[in-house]
């Protein structure tokens, strides 16, 4: 339980950060997501995922932190925590951004330690309206991996896509894809998620969502370890 109470107070310093945070051209959001089993089988499953993104005409920041921990029949079975940090500078033609990106993983039952990511990017909003966005990022990224048995770092490139389509005005529709790997064997070791949601509005500051999350490592630190994560979900945001 160690690894679920120095994640929850992590969230929560973050999350009291926000809270008081006035700028009200930062768009927060909390969204809290679980699950319980009991009987032939007890399983829990618990997820946080908070976000925090500015845009602007000249820069935007986007930054998030999502967390997963479960247990099953007392052992535990996920315990993944993501954080991210991106700053967009916009060039003369706001379709176009040149950004700095800080990303860490940590994925105990994958056997990721850490895989830490800390370099520049290049992108292009193809579609940049009020109801409508979507974004593509190329970057080259230094990247440090630690898991059970190997360490190494690599000069790591990077693909992001990001689409967010308002449906309405109490509903939305949201995706992500992220394709990552090593230069020196980008056809081997690779890795990537993808997230796939829906969103819609039950109060003025309250949503329901569903989410489809899948996580992908071509190869794993450990041969036990499956290459592929699927991961369907449905919980409650909070917006502020």
């Amino acid at each position: 339980m160690g690894f679920f109470r120095l994640h929850l107070f992590g969230i929560f310093v973050l999350s009291t950060f926000l809270v008081f945070a006035e700028d009200k051209a930062w768009e927060n959001q909390l969204s809290f997501g679980a699950d319980y089993k009991s009987g032939n089988t007890k399983k829990s499953l618990y997820i946080f995922d908070l976000k925090r993104e500015k845009y602007t005409d000249s820069n935007d920041w986007i930054n998030g932190l999502y967390s997963e921990f479960g247990e099953t029949e007392g052992l535990q079975s996920e315990g993944l925590i993501r954080a991210y940090s991106e700053y967009r500078s916009r060039f003369n033609d706001s379709r176009f951004f040149s950004s700095i990106l800080v990303q860490g993983v940590h994925d105990s039952i994958r056997s990721i330690r850490l895989r830490a990511k800390f370099g520049p990017n290049l992108g292009v909003y193809l579609i940049n309206k009020s109801k409508v966005k979507l974004d593509l990022t190329v970057g080259l990224n230094s990247t440090y991996e630690r898991g059970v048995e190997n360490e190494e770092a690599y000069a790591g490139y990077r693909f992001s896509l990001n689409f967010k389509w308002y449906l309405n005005n109490v509903s939305s529709t949201y995706s992500k894809i992220e394709f990552s790997g090593n230069t020196g064997d980008p056809f081997v070791d690779y890795y990537g998620w993808l997230i796939l949601g829906i969103k819609s509005s039950l109060l003025d500051d309250i949503s329901l969502f569903a989410e489809l999350r899948n996580d992908y490592n071509n190869v794993p630190d450990l041969d036990i370890t499956k290459k592929n994560d699927v991961l369907v979900n449905l919980g409650l945001s909070y917006v502020f």
